[in-house]
């Protein structure tokens, strides 16, 4: 105790003690005034007996279980909400005009019979290396050294610029036929040709040119009609143990990752028809979906997951040889041969997609394909397919086992069709393709949540409501409570 200070007496302990029980009893008048009136169900009866009896127990204990419900129910939803669940509603949509979807073709045979022998290379050692960079079984275990002389080989006749598939590759003047769309001829300009990680491929309407590209009437007619050559002859790797072309369906702003993206088989001596349905999907962006449209792509205009990844395999393949792969984008040197069966190949098979960050975008467009299939060309027109007919429409370079020729004294050269030339022959190359759109309509699909902040926000006040008759006027009677308990003493007297 500080010098000078008196010692508390029995009477201010009064004082304190008479200020606290005022203090009480004006908390206890204003609870007892509000819940007279409440309109919290069960709280009026509490105070409405002026002692503790069997009827307030019993409101106590309604009051409790009501609570106890109340809070359960109010768990469930605030789980529900959390759980950020979605689904996908779907429209359909009926516009005059429909963009062409982006149709990509690559022969299953990386590299011809014809062209390899034309670079003086060993056809054992392209069959042993087109094995070893398709990763094959049993190619594995032989040392890369076995793959150099072939690497270096090619190497010096190219100068260290490796454009294998593009030297050797299927060619799109080898194997285009005929082509018509929208009813009206196209021709080999209309593609692009590009190399992949499964040899060169070629997109017909890889612009998205609304203008040049699009079908106003649904039917086989106004679609892309394809007579194709698979150039079976020119196959000898054993690495394709089939014949025929893959098809790729994709949206035109990007290109498909062969690799990894699903794919439709031409068939040699079938006539392959596929019915086109579009699918427009539009999805949630962070916090209640996943996608995300922000990533920007150096080498790509626009961003798809399948960019994304080739993007990122290209930075690491830099990363780690100092050159990127034939089919990767962008201006950095190409791999020779040499370092791709030391470096590339290598890193390659080790790579996994986790390393990239490549989130899925918020729209999208999927094409669902139905296939159906007939016999190409029909025995019935082997008398139509002879040399003139070849040599007039100029479909394609005769193969030498369909024509043979026979020189007269006066040095007149006639060609004829082989005598053994028939029906199976002319149908282990050809083929007929057509794509189109069966009705001029698409399906847009749109994720939306399953359980939104409002209805949360509205389910909660109603379970509240449900259990206690809570409704919005009721806070208001809550800050009336609270302004009675904390207003000052002079409007207390």
């Amino acid at each position: 105790m500080e010098k000078g200070a008196s010692a508390p007496t029995s009477s201010d302990y009064k004082r304190v003690d008479k200020k606290r029980r005022a203090a009480a009893l004006q908390i206890w008048k204003s609870f007892h005034t509000c819940s007279a009136y409440s309109s919290f169900h069960g709280i009026p009866f509490l105070t409405a007996e002026s002692r503790f009896n069997v009827k307030v127990i019993l409101w106590i204990v309604f009051l409790l279980a009501a609570t106890i419900l109340m809070l359960y129910s109010l768990g469930a939803i605030s789980s529900r909400f959390a759980a950020r669940r979605t689904y996908l509603t779907s429209s359909y949509h009926f516009p005059k005009h429909m963009k062409f979807p982006a149709i990509t073709f690559c022969n299953i045979n990386p590299l011809k019979y014809s062209a390899v022998l034309t670079n003086n290379m060993s056809l054992e050692q392209a069959d042993l290396f087109l094995a070893y960079l398709s990763n094959t079984i049993g190619v594995r275990s032989l040392p890369v050294s076995f793959f150099a002389n072939f690497a270096q080989q090619y190497d010096a006749a190219h100068g260290g610029n490796n454009t294998l598939f593009q030297d050797m590759g299927h060619t799109i003047e080898d194997m285009i036929l005929s082509c018509t769309f929208d009813g009206r001829p196209c021709s080999v300009q209309d593609f692009t040709t590009r190399s992949t990680s499964v040899g060169l491929c070629h997109t017909f309407n890889p612009n998205g040119n609304l203008t040049s590209y699009h079908v106003s009437r649904p039917g086989s007619r106004y679609g892309l009609l394809l007579r194709l050559n698979a150039e079976q002859y020119e196959y000898f790797t054993s690495t394709v143990s089939s014949a025929g072309i893959n098809v790729f369906i994709h949206d035109h702003n990007h290109f498909p990752h062969i690799g990894t993206h699903n794919r439709l088989l031409i068939s040699p001596g079938v006539r392959t028809q596929m019915v086109i349905t579009e699918k427009r999907y539009r999805l949630l962006s962070p916090p209640g979906g996943q996608c995300n449209d922000h990533v920007t792509l150096t080498h790509f205009k626009s961003y798809t997951r399948e960019s994304c990844l080739i993007e990122c395999e290209t930075q690491l393949a830099i990363r780690e040889c100092g050159c990127k792969a034939e089919y990767m984008p962008g201006s950095t040197r190409t791999c020779t041969l040499n370092e791709t069966i030391y470096c590339l190949v290598p890193y390659q098979h080790q790579f996994q997609q986790k390393y990239c960050d490549c989130p899925v975008p918020c729209e999208s467009v999927e094409y669902n394909i139905q296939e159906s299939y007939s016999r190409y060309p029909g025995p019935h027109l082997l008398g139509l397919y002879n040399v003139s007919y070849f040599l007039q429409l100029g479909l394609f370079p005769i193969p030498d086992f369909i024509i043979s020729n026979f020189t007269y004294p006066n040095g007149t050269i006639v060609y004829y069709v082989n005598p053994s030339f028939t029906s199976s022959h002319l149908s282990a190359t050809i083929s007929k393709f057509a794509i189109y759109y069966d009705a001029l309509e698409y399906i847009f699909s749109e994720e939306e949540l399953q359980y939104t902040l409002f209805r949360y926000v509205a389910d909660f006040i109603g379970y509240i409501g449900i259990f206690f008759g809570v409704g919005l006027l009721t806070f208001f009677e809550v800050l009336e409570l609270i302004y009675s308990l904390f207003k000052p003493p002079s409007e207390k007297q």
